[in-house]
């Protein structure tokens, strides 16, 4: 299979080191300081970002126990962003192992998933909460650009031209992108069942055309992390416990 390094996933760079990551960024943090209230959680809380060789907040590869593994993959909702390493979904399983990044689309999982089966690793069990079905990816020769709709304006000019034609034309007809993620994802589910491994899915936002609803839904956030923009941010510690219990309700 391609591969863009020698490390057992897909290489990721956290250029703003253990204390911040993506959204939530010290500029954002600087800018709540001055508007949220004096109760606001995260006035005096810090936050920890641990992350392994490879850019996984997870343990090192070798350090695992694989076989007693229970794997998480996603995007930002699995890494858990803005919270602290302690309020993780993966924090309190046993042998939790957290395979989310920011910004990723169900296509990083699949590349993901490959590696881990093609290193012959099985874990006790996978579980994925979906990303935005229209998220993609552009494979080039020597790296990779995640795509999401949410920031293209902003961004967009960044993409050179192929590049930002590509998911301009992947998003401009219903439903070519949540069509071709929902059969990846169902094609992931089936690659881990295949060889022996619990596969579970759940969704943190319903797919555009109900037609590719494909799992539970998680319930609604109750508390917000610290990226908190316009009073909504990424699902905060009690929030995270919730959706732990329905993940991992049998362990």
């Amino acid at each position: 299979m391609y591969a863009y390094s020698s490390d057992l996933l897909l290489p990721y760079k956290h250029p703003l080191g253990n204390s911040w990551e993506n959204l939530d960024n010290p500029e954002l943090y600087e800018h709540n300081l001055k508007i949220q209230p004096l109760e606001w959680p995260w006035r005096n809380k810090s936050v920890n970002y641990s992350w392994n060789s490879n850019g996984y907040r997870a343990p090192e590869w070798s350090d695992i126990d694989w076989e007693s593994a229970n794997v998480l993959m996603g995007c930002s909702y699995a890494l858990g962003l803005g919270v602290d390493d302690s309020e993780t979904i993966t924090a309190k399983i046993p042998n939790g192992v957290n395979l989310g990044q920011c910004g990723i689309s169900v296509y990083n999982i699949q590349y993901n998933t490959l590696r881990l089966i093609d290193a012959g690793i099985r874990p006790r069990s996978v579980k994925i909460i979906i990303p935005d079905l229209v998220r993609s990816v552009y494979w080039g020769d020597i790296d990779w650009r995640d795509l999401t709709p949410h920031d293209f304006d902003l961004r967009g000019h960044e993409l050179v031209p192929v590049v930002r034609d590509y998911y301009r034309s992947l998003l401009a007809i219903e439903p070519m992108a949540e069509l071709g993620a929902y059969m990846t994802v169902r094609s992931v589910e089936a690659l881990w069942r295949s060889v022996g491994v619990d596969c579970d899915l759940y969704h943190h936002w319903l797919p555009k055309n109900p037609r590719f609803v494909m799992a539970p839904c998680l319930p609604e956030p109750v508390d917000f992390a610290r990226d908190l923009i316009n009073n909504f941010g990424h699902p905060g510690p009690q929030t995270l416990a919730n959706w732990r219990s329905v993940i991992w309700d049998q362990i």
